[in-house]
């Protein structure tokens, strides 16, 4: 008996060893295929603001802003968790409206990106900042104010 086609006989998954599925279509392994575009602002942005959230919300717990105006330092952190917040309202929006779309899955989504290392930031500003504040600053600021 003469198989026409013996790679699918040999392929078939219910065979010992079978892998299925094997066509005679197959692309060459480092075929030119569409390239997918960066999006440069984007992946500047998500560098840029949750860098500069930490830097600011560092320097407003670790300097004389937390020592002499502890009320408008909470505060401004306070709205550091805002934007944190704003940024994960944003992040579930775009999740919500790509589960709706049935199409375009494959496009990048940078919200989620962005919220998870703002609130790394955001996090990481106010303990480093709490930790130098108590341990370097306001030893240094009770000695300046005797």
């Amino acid at each position: 008996m003469q198989r026409s086609n013996p790679e699918a006989y040999f392929s078939r998954p219910q065979l010992y060893g079978g892998f299925g599925g094997f066509n005679g279509e197959t692309k060459p392994f480092f075929a030119r295929s569409q390239r997918q575009r960066m999006n440069l602002v984007s992946i500047f942005l998500c560098f840029l603001i949750p860098w500069s959230l930490f830097c600011v919300i560092h320097a407003v717990t670790s300097f004389q802003i937390h020592y002499s105006r502890p009320i408008l330092c909470y505060s401004l952190c306070g709205l550091g968790l805002l934007a944190v917040i704003v940024s994960g309202g944003f992040a579930i929006a775009s999740t919500v409206s790509k589960l709706r779309s049935e199409g375009n899955f494959r496009q990048p989504n940078w919200h989620w990106f962005l919220f998870l290392t703002m609130l790394v930031a955001w996090i990481l500003g106010i303990i480093l900042g709490g930790l130098n504040f108590w341990t370097n600053m306001q030893p240094y600021y009770n000695y300046r104010n005797l």
